[in-house]
């Protein structure tokens, strides 16, 4: 038979975590000069404007990447000692670019995520 967990969550808890979360956003719409209602949709906005900030960070990796990679290919091919260093720095650009790639897409699909977790870093 499989054991399944049971998590129960009472009122207090929820409410308690509410009313953290509420506090947290007036404090940062305060320090903002900002109606706290606005606050949270604009928290969301700039969560979405740092993910593809940092996507198109990676464009030009991803290109650099890919021509030393292409370059390194093509010295290697005529015997050039030179071209598997070329070859192994492109592989490095572009596993970088593939990694930031990668953190800040979920960023920007889910940005109501990264916006709570800038709230709970706050609360904290």
């Amino acid at each position: 038979m499989k054991d399944e967990t049971v998590i129960s969550v009472n009122s207090e808890t929820i409410s308690s975590t509410v009313d953290k979360v509420e506090n947290a956003l007036g404090i940062m719409a305060e320090k903002l000069g900002m109606a706290s209602d606005h606050f949270y949709p604009i928290l969301v906005k700039q969560q979405l404007i740092e993910g593809w900030v940092h996507m198109g960070i990676t464009i030009p990796l991803f290109i650099i990447g890919g021509l030393l990679f292409l370059i390194g290919l093509g010295k290697e091919h005529r015997g050039d000692e030179e071209g598997n260093w070329a070859v192994f720095i492109g592989l490095i650009f572009y596993v970088i670019a593939s990694l930031i790639f990668a953190g800040y897409l979920t960023q920007i699909l889910n940005p109501e995520y990264y916006a709570l977790m800038e709230i709970k870093s706050f609360i904290k």
